[in-house]
């Protein structure tokens, strides 16, 4: 390079973090290997399906269960403001104001929220008259709140858990 062509301290501080972001990804959703616990009709409670099969159960739906897409619903309905908050997160990157994982982070506990709301909130169709009278509750996706506290993410690879 010539002399007047050297990057500066600040300008090599933002590649540095640029190339991290570009080989890093959020991952929102249930982690594996937490266990929830199914509360029987006579009241008890006892250790069942890890958390991951019952999101996927309920996201996609099964030969008893309707599908309540609380993930993709999370996405239509707030994929846009998820896109226009990372935006905002490169931006604070490229003034130097934050680096590449403190934004990652912000954008996943951000989007843990939508989940969540979504799984409080979301249009889903509502349990069945027997499992409203096991739980006391037409509303479905919420009976012991194991599910939407076990909705987190992680940082890792692009491509790690593909």
């Amino acid at each position: 390079m010539a002399g007047s062509d050297k990057i500066t301290p600040e300008g090599e501080k933002l590649l540095n973090e640029l190339k991290k972001l570009k080989k890093l990804q959020v991952r929102v959703g249930v982690q594996g290997g937490e266990v929830h616990k199914i509360r029987l009709e006579d009241g008890k409670e006892i250790w069942g399906a890890d958390l991951v099969d019952i999101a996927i159960w309920n996201e996609l739906g099964t030969g008893r269960i309707p599908a309540r897409p609380f993930l993709g619903q999370t996405v239509d309905q707030h994929g846009a403001e998820i896109q226009k908050a990372a935006a905002q997160l490169v931006q604070k990157i490229c003034k130097g104001q934050l680096d590449a994982q403190s934004a990652l982070k912000q954008l996943g506990v951000l989007t843990v929220g939508y989940v969540q709301n979504q799984i409080t909130d979301g249009d889903f169709e509502p349990n069945a008259p027997m499992t409203v009278q096991r739980k006391g509750s037409d509303h479905p996706l919420i009976d012991t709140g194991q599910l939407r506290q076990g909705i987190s993410y992680v940082i890792c690879k692009k491509g790690e858990y593909d």
